[in-house]
């Protein structure tokens, strides 16, 4: 696998955690609410809710990717949040596939 550039990887990492942040809090706001009980609807909110948790799974994927070790600074997340935010990511997507299980 080619490594990503520094420039690139400085870029992705000064994006990527208000991107995670951004996609988790839009995908807990949505999943949460109820669809209208007819079945167009429920599935068009379920595939709605593939796809955020996809976007969730690729931006975790790029942040694994990038191996993010930049040091923190005013601007920049430390590692540890960014992991973190990870580790969110990973428990709402085990989340989301462990309630379409059932």
């Amino acid at each position: 696998m080619p490594q990503i550039e520094a420039g690139t990887r400085a870029r992705i990492a000064k994006f990527l955690p208000k991107a995670l942040a951004r996609a988790i809090a839009s995908y807990q706001l949505f999943s949460e609410q109820k669809p209208k009980q007819d079945s167009a609807n429920f599935k068009k909110h379920q595939e709605a809710c593939k796809v955020a948790i996809a976007h969730i799974e690729l931006l975790v994927k790029l942040a694994k990717r990038t191996a993010l070790s930049e040091t923190a600074s005013d601007n920049k997340p430390s590692e540890k949040e960014i992991f973190a935010l990870m580790e969110t990511a990973q428990d709402e997507i085990e989340g989301y596939k462990t309630m379409m299980e059932i």
